[in-house]
């Protein structure tokens, strides 16, 4: 994480300029680097991020060791849930792109955040937004093949040239790759184009594909920090 110099800043205070009731509270802008955690499970944030450029993936590990998605998505909030309840994160919150955030110092500004009327209602909405998408995710625990699959269409537009970056985004070994990838090209969802090159594959991969996307609708609403809450 580094801050923004002013002139960078400049163009961004626009889009931050009404968050709180309390004009006292100070923002500081600030970029994450692609593949950067925001929030860490167990761990107390020291900053309440508002993204104002770049995507944000949030994720869950179950006790089996297979990851949950809970959303992905932009203009996200980080660290809000955490200053009201003085508890640390539940979640991973990554970098999925280099990220431009404006940055609220918990330590110094955390008594004035639970107290600011306007900030309040924002996260009472957004409480709301997460409670929906763990009850999605719940009802629709994903396997590792379906996020593979997820992973080539939407990630790399549908053509995996880099299997040891799969393993490593998906959290499962490069050998549990390898298998998922030739059990999945057998059953036709994905074609080996040779050279640890796989593509999803004409009808089969296409349907795979909608059901995935029927199943695991994205749950957290694009640009929700950015309304008015009077």
């Amino acid at each position: 994480m580094e801050l923004l110099d002013e002139a960078e800043s400049r163009k961004y205070i626009p889009l931050c300029s009404d968050l709180f009731s309390d004009e006292s509270i100070g923002i500081a802008f600030t970029r994450w680097r692609k593949g950067e955690l925001l929030s860490i499970p167990d761990e107390q944030p020291h900053f309440l991020l508002f993204i104002v450029e770049g995507h944000v993936r949030w994720t869950a590990y179950r006790e089996d060791g297979s990851e949950s998605v809970l959303a992905s998505g932009e203009r996200d909030v980080i660290g809000d849930i955490e200053a009201v309840t003085g508890k640390p994160s539940l979640f991973y919150a990554e970098a999925m792109t280099d990220i431009i955030a404006a940055a609220v110092d918990l330590r110094r500004y955390g008594k004035a955040l639970r107290e600011d009327r306007k900030f309040l209602s924002m996260t009472v909405q957004r409480m709301a937004m997460k409670f929906e998408a763990i009850s999605l995710e719940t009802a629709y625990s994903r396997s590792a093949e379906d996020r593979l699959i997820s992973y080539i269409e939407r990630t790399c537009g549908g053509h995996l040239t880099n299997a040891s970056q799969a393993a490593s985004v998906l959290h499962v070994s490069r050998r549990h790759i390898q298998r998922m990838l030739r059990k999945l090209s057998e059953e036709g969802i994905l074609e080996h184009k040779g050279r640890g090159s796989y593509t999803i594959s004409g009808p089969a991969g296409s349907k795979h594909c909608q059901r995935e996307d029927k199943k695991h609708p994205q749950p957290f609403p694009r640009g929700c920090f950015m309304e008015s809450y009077d």
